[in-house]
């Protein structure tokens, strides 16, 4: 084992250990820096807590190399798929917020604090929030400010807060800072009523202005107790817990109900769905684009639990994470992203090989990517090879096709038109098809194809 040579490109700033990953398995090194951190985590109690809470992933200790830049080696729980935090829902962002500060009492409650509160840190097994750094954690000295204070509020409460005026897609903005917005530069985009918050004009408007001097929670020669501490953390609970995604529909959010009433459409599309996707085997992960309320791929779970939930639409982006969040889903992951971000001038930060699934839906979501966002077929083809290793459910929707001329610019199709015999002959670049047939009261064309 040599973890220097397999270091995870990811894992560069954390200077007590790093992740590493050898023949499929992923380690965490520990530096001896650490050690003193790590042995009181274990210790006082902090992890197993945690760990049984379901807030942070169990680990297997695997060595205690002899070499002087480790301190030990092991082998935490594999979450996958990894998502950075702009992909989430605003629920998302909202649940791991508070799972953060979850997480920070209980080790207030051990003798030890959080060093980082960035939502990178978190990640989800279904609709649940877990903390995936084992080695955020250093003792508390209860004199000291919370080091991650700031980081807490550029990354989780000001995108929170803007979100709550009105930005239902704010997870969004940490894309352009991941590392959180700079308080100065949010809070220009709040309306003058965030102040009337107590804990937002505390915690964002105040902190901005304090943080002009290069101050965090003062921390003056008086010190800052404990009770200071417990203090800003309720405070911080109470200004997170009141962020709420406001709108919660959209122009998107009853389309299937829109369409259900094209007669035998939407029950002839799902019926073929579920009866040919049945004989399919070995399907680990389901990967559900532009996935809407998610019927068709919750359809499926006969053949897999493992689903992933990608939709452009925010407001119903959010409403599918609630659902399965009420209903107890672990398996589910819905996500709020644009396909046509994977595609290298979309910036697809790595995402594909943590997307990439067994079998692959393509539903009523070819003419928006190639008739509104202009994106050529072959490319969009190319895409859908990426991301599944075996199978593909693709909808052709006929140029005809009444949304079409009701939603599109007629000029637009007639630049990209893709008549069903180009479509067919692309298709088969890289797909063979397995099985397809009309859809009742459409000429909607429906295709089951494996990949080459």
């Amino acid at each position: 084992m040599n973890p220097a040579t397999h270091r995870h490109p990811a894992s560069y700033r954390d200077p007590a250990g790093f992740v590493f990953e050898e023949d499929g398995i992923l380690y965490r090194q520990i530096h001896p820096r650490y050690q003193p951190s790590y042995e009181q985590l274990k210790q006082s109690g902090l992890y197993d807590r945690l760990v049984s809470e379901k807030l942070l992933i169990p680990h297997e200790e695997i060595s205690q190399p002899n070499t002087a830049d480790a301190f030990r080696i092991i082998r935490p729980q594999r979450i996958r798929p990894v998502i950075p935090p702009f992909c989430w829902t605003y629920n998302m962002l909202l649940d791991a917020a508070i799972a953060t500060l979850r997480i920070q009492t209980i080790a207030l409650q051990h003798g030890m604090i959080l060093k980082d509160a960035h939502p990178s840190n978190i990640q989800f097994i279904g609709a649940s929030p877990i903390l995936i750094d084992t080695l955020s954690f250093e003792t508390w000295i209860k004199t000291k400010p919370w080091i991650a204070y700031r980081q807490y509020c550029e990354s989780f409460l000001l995108p929170l807060v803007i979100g709550h005026h009105g930005v239902p897609d704010s997870p969004k903005l940490l894309r352009a800072w991941p590392g959180g917005i700079p308080l100065e530069t949010g809070r220009t985009m709040l309306p003058l009523r965030s102040k009337l918050s107590l804990h937002w004009l505390l915690h964002l408007h105040l902190h901005a202005r304090q943080s002009r001097q290069g101050d965090t929670p003062k921390s003056s020669s008086t010190g800052f107790s404990s009770g200071q501490m417990k203090n800003l953390i309720h405070s911080l609970k109470l200004g997170t817990t009141r962020c709420h995604a406001g709108n919660k529909h959209s122009g998107w959010t009853n389309y299937e109900q829109q369409v259900s009433a094209r007669g035998q459409y939407t029950s002839h599309k799902l019926a073929v769905i579920q009866k040919e996707s049945a004989a399919l085997s070995g399907i680990d992960t389901i990967l559900d684009l532009g996935s809407n309320t998610g019927n068709y791929s919750n359809a499926l779970r006969n053949i897999s639990e493992k689903i992933i939930q990608l939709e452009s639409d925010p407001q119903t982006a959010n409403a599918l994470y609630e659902k399965n969040k009420t209903a107890g889903d672990q398996n589910s992951l819905s996500l709020c992203l644009n396909v046509e971000d994977l595609l290298p001038a979309g910036c697809d930060h790595g995402l594909i090989p943590s997307l990439k699934s067994d079998l692959v839906l393509c539903l009523g979501l070819l003419h928006h990517l190639t008739y509104r966002n202009y994106i050529p077929l072959p490319d969009v083809l190319n895409l859908l090879a990426q991301l599944t290793n075996k199978y593909l459910w693709i909808e052709y929707i006929d140029p005809t096709d009444p949304l079409i001329r009701e939603h599109f610019n007629p000029e637009r199709v007639e630049q990209r038109l893709i008549d069903l015999e180009t479509f067919e002959k692309q298709l088969e670049t890289l797909f063979t098809t397995r099985y397809h047939t009309q859809l009742a009261d459409s000429s909607r064309r429906l295709y089951l194809c494996s990949k080459k």
